[in-house]
């Protein structure tokens, strides 16, 4: 059966089914993004364990992601406690206040700890 286009119905299916085929590959490739560079981050925080402290944290029922980061000399008394850096991923929506996708995100969060911890060393050679 043909619509007033010209194309049939089995056409037009097919059409859809495209789309949405192309539409499910893009989403399981940010997805995908997201898992290297969030695996990426932790294998960041594992290894400069050193120079600098990075806390990770997923939670399930928001889906966020959250990573703070103190300086290793941190005495963690409430008072006393400085975050270097925190930030919050939600990994099913983009952001609100930039409309970056959660793969943008945490690649900022990556490149922001790429530089603390280069400070980080720095300053320990430093004093050293």
């Amino acid at each position: 059966m043909k619509k007033g286009n010209g194309k049939s119905e089995l056409a037009l299916q097919a059409e859809k089914l495209a789309k949405d085929c192309t539409a499910f590959a893009e989403q399981m490739s940010q997805e995908r993004g997201c898992l290297d560079v969030i695996s990426e981050i932790t294998s960041l925080a594992l290894s400069n364990i050193k120079f600098i402290h990075i806390h990770l944290g997923f939670y399930a029922h928001t889906s966020a992601f959250c990573v703070s980061v103190n300086s290793r000399e941190d005495s963690y008394e409430v008072a006393e406690t400085v975050l270097l850096y925190g930030k919050t991923v939600y990994l099913d929506r983009n952001s609100f206040e930039d409309d970056a996708t959660p793969l943008q995100q945490l690649l900022e969060i990556e490149d922001k700890l790429l530089e603390l911890i280069a400070e980080a060393k720095d300053k320990l050679e430093a004093a050293a």
